[in-house]
């Protein structure tokens, strides 16, 4: 068969305004604002007999894609395999072609048939949002803006109808109703304007969302496979908001209400902004994707209908207490933390929540996927309670929890998910039942700074590991985390190979450098560097290296050490009193850590390591690192200082 076809419909999508502050504020839907995308159009010529379909063909075309929607022609309106026509796009899997037909010489017609086997590869090609609009002017509707535009429908100033994009830029593609059916019909551009769909109260406290919308976010969802983003079909009477920024708000408002008729809330819905409360509407579609960026909200309400979504989509986002309306079938909330109505599910917990301890209640059988996760590692826990009885902790359940130190998993535990504990970088303790059915993570099981425990609740003992950073079971671990080259007395260097199994040197690394270690085999780490525009792998001695636990008191900014050499550190917002700091003794040697004054060496680390002051004594300070406590000459130690969180 063959198929000509140059181009595809163009998807409609809503510009946010520019940033604005509360003063002197732009009409953030003002035409300029919001400029609609171009429909473009191409011929489309079948070999109708490849297809097994006659000539005398015909298909019923309507003015929308759905059986119900209204027909031309008095409900006649047809198109023939006879004909030639344009395509413009596709919905309902290619089920639906939208095309421009002739009907007579300097008359055609753009409406939707459904023709067999078509443009079925192409996918939906429709818009995945739409925007109410206002007629400024008395205007007439037409299914053939490019010929004798003959009306369809006139509608008068004030009207309002769902444009989806424009034709040639001077005709908007709209929806409306015509005989009390749904009807997709074009009107001249010159006379919309955009409709607010969100209103701010009179005190500029409260943003209302307009209950005629129904999706706010991006038009679609992420498909992994193809790489892009895979736009949703438009359903009738579809009114879609690009995103709810913040920064277009006054900065008054302090809450924020999504009404019930919002079924979709797609990526970074809401973006930007701390507020009192918002309010979660009865999404149906779910939220594979993160509807909130960068967005602080004190209390979080889930309305009375919602009944599945997402609790966990909080990219660079906190809550602080969560709240269910009343009659909720599926959630409830109990002080602050939200879980499943039966109680049974616990699956948010809220990480703005100032506790340092949370004591899970008895009948919780399951920590959800994410359930403390916390994207920046700043949730404040520092010890958590699991009950008797619990069976599942999910995967990321506590990722992120990064000032997490110990933790008991109850004997009734049967099931430990993947990356459950990733990114605590500092926990020092996990207590884990026998024949535990757990999916094991190098992420945290892998550092000797934490000890890993196999046993009952109150008596345990250190697992017998196979191997030195080794996964149990596994002949090789694909993992990912940094290490630094490491020599007994913290100089020298150490060497590297070609591969896993070359016992003659390749080269060697200076002790105390920063390596990111991708996959371990045979007792050796590997490693990819970039050598005249080609990667190499290099691999190490696992006893020659010595694995980095992250920021464990910090997080990122840049500290001049002097001596033209520099690390990346940050400090917490809560740092308070505390001295925190990195360790440095000049370029190339380590620090000794020692276990008093002018005692004997315990252990020694690297420049940048990390470290909080607990003691002075004459020159001397007593620091705790990621590998214990110990004293360290003043000297030796540079102070960061207190910086706001990023």
């Amino acid at each position: 068969m063959k198929r000509i076809i140059a181009a595809l419909c163009a998807l409609l999508l809503l510009l946010p305004a520019a940033r604005a502050g509360a003063e002197d504020m732009p009409d953030p839907w003002a035409p300029e604002n919001y400029p609609l995308r171009e429909l473009e159009t191409t011929f489309l010529t079948l070999d109708w007999k490849e297809l097994g379909v006659k000539k005398n063909t015909t298909w019923p075309v309507y003015s929308a894609p759905f059986e119900d929607a209204w027909r031309p022609a008095k409900g006649k309106a047809k198109v023939s395999a006879a004909e030639s026509f344009t395509l413009i796009g596709t919905a309902g899997g290619g089920q639906w072609s939208m095309i421009e037909y002739r009907i007579d010489k300097g008359t055609s017609r753009i409406g939707w048939a459904q023709l067999p086997d078509v443009t079925s590869e192409f996918g939906d090609m429709l818009p995945g949002q739409a925007v109410l609009s206002r007629l400024t002017r008395d205007a007439e509707l037409t299914d053939d803006p490019r010929g004798k535009r003959k009306t369809a429908l006139k509608l008068k100033k004030g009207d309002t109808v769902i444009a989806f994009g424009t034709l040639d830029e001077s005709w908007t593609y709209v929806e409306t109703e015509v005989d009390g059916k749904t009807a997709w019909l074009f009107i001249r551009t010159d006379a919309l304007t955009a409709e607010p769909v969100w209103h701010i109260s009179a005190d500029g406290k409260t943003l209302t969302v307009d209950d005629r919308v129904t999706r706010i976010g991006m038009p679609g969802s992420y498909s992994y496979e193809l790489d892009e983003w895979v736009p949703l079909p438009i359903r009738r009477g579809d009114v879609g908001i690009e995103m709810l920024d913040g920064e277009m708000f006054p900065e008054t408002v302090e809450n924020v209400v999504i009404p019930d008729s919002v079924k979709h809330m797609g990526s970074e819905a809401v973006v930007h902004g701390h507020y009192k409360s918002l309010r979660f509407p009865a999404i149906e579609t779910g939220l594979k994707e993160s509807p909130f960026y960068g967005v602080t909200i004190d209390t979080l309400t889930v309305s009375g209908n919602c009944r599945t979504f997402n609790p966990n989509g909080f990219d660079y986002s906190s809550v602080g207490a969560w709240a269910v309306e009343e009659g909720n079938p599926s959630y409830k909330a109990v002080d602050g933390v939200l879980f499943s109505a039966d109680g049974k599910a616990l699956l948010a917990y809220p990480a703005d929540r100032a506790d340092t301890h949370y004591d899970v209640p008895a009948g919780t059988e399951e920590i959800g996927d994410r359930a403390f996760y916390s994207s920046d590692m700043d949730i404040p826990l520092v010890t958590v309670s699991l009950p008797d009885g619990l069976k599942r902790i999910g995967e990321y359940a506590f990722c992120g929890c990064g000032r997490l130190l110990s933790l008991t998993v109850p004997l009734t535990v049967t099931e430990l998910d993947e990356h459950a504990f990733s990114d605590c970088v500092s926990l020092e303790r996990l207590s884990l039942p026998e024949g535990l059915k757990a999916t094991w993570n190098a992420d945290w099981t892998e550092r000797p700074s934490f000890t890993f425990y196999n046993g009952d609740n109150g008596e345990t003992q250190r697992a017998d590991r196979p191997e030195e950073w080794r996964t149990p079971n596994e002949n090789y671990t694909e993992c990912s985390f940094p290490a630094r080259a490491d020599t007994p007395d913290g100089l020298g260097s150490i060497f590297w190979y070609r591969t896993a199994q070359s016992t003659e040197p390749a080269g060697e690394l200076p002790a105390g450098t920063h390596i990111y270690v991708w996959g371990i085999r045979d007792g050796r780490a590997c490693t990819s560097v970039w050598v005249d525009g080609e990667m190499m792998f290099r691999w190490y001695r696992l006893e020659d290296l010595q694995p980095e636990t992250g920021n464990v008191f910090f997080t990122v900014d840049y500290v001049n050490f002097g001596d033209d050499t520099d690390y990346s550190c940050w400090t917490r917002e809560d740092g308070g009193d505390r001295t925190l700091g990195v360790l440095y003794a000049g370029r190339g040697l380590p620090v000794r850590v020692l276990d008093a004054p002018e005692g004997t060496e315990k252990y020694h680390c690297y420049d940048g390591e990390q470290a909080e002051v607990s003691e002075t004594n004459a020159g001397w300070l007593r620091i705790r690192t990621a590998r214990g406590e110990g004293w360290v000459r003043e000297a030796e130690f540079i102070t960061v200082p207190a910086a706001e969180k990023q």
